[in-house]
This record gives structure tokens, C-alpha cells and sequence, in this order.
């Protein structure tokens, strides 16, 4: 079965704009210890410096849907919604043939 890419499209709000690196750091660090990560990267908006764009792979869809859902168990993931001020998009793809 092909990777999953989870993407999640954001807006942080501006209060937060000095500990956000630091937040997503200590998120990235718990991620990637869940089953299915594969790698994850972060893109910042080029015309709005608080929007930001998470790029998650899987290994499949099953272990995407199962992180999902243990997103808000994760320790770290309360202070990092705290930072979020809306979430825009969640859309987990799969390459097409």
C-alpha cells in the first residue's frame, strides 16, 4: 500500500509567533515516535506570516487515520493547539495511478 501525506493548512495566532518553533519542535519530537511516521516538514505562508502548511507522511492511510485520532493524546498537542488559530484544511491524500 503507497504513503499517505496528511496535510494541515493553519493560521497561528499572532500572540504565539515567538514560541512557535519551539512548540512544533517538541510536537515533531512525539510524532515521529508514533507507528507509520515516515517524515515531517512544515511550509510557512509567503503572504501571510501566520499561516503555515503541515506536510505529515505515513506510511499508509490506516496508520494516518490511527495518528489522527491520537493527535490530542499526544502530550505536547494541547500547547500546540493553544497556538492555532484556526485550522483552514486536514486532508489526508494518497498518490493517484
Amino acid at each position: 500500500m503507497p504513503a499517505c501525506i496528511e496535510l494541515v493548512i493553519y493560521q497561528i495566532k499572532p500572540d504565539y509567533q515567538q514560541s512557535f518553533a519551539s512548540l512544533r519542535a517538541t510536537l515533531y519530537a512525539e510524532l515521529k515516535s508514533l507507528a507509520g511516521f515516515i517524515d515531517y516538514k512544515t511550509y510557512q505562508d509567503l503572504e501571510n506570516p501566520l499561516g503555515f502548511t503541515d506536510q505529515v507522511t505515513w506510511t499508509d492511510p490506516l496508520m494516518a487515520k490511527q495518528a489522527f485520532a491520537k493527535f490530542m493524546t499526544l502530550h505536547s498537542a494541547p500547547a500546540f493547539m493553544a497556538c492555532i488559530d484556526k485550522v483552514i484544511l486536514t486532508q489526508h491524500l494518497q498518490e493517484s495511478s
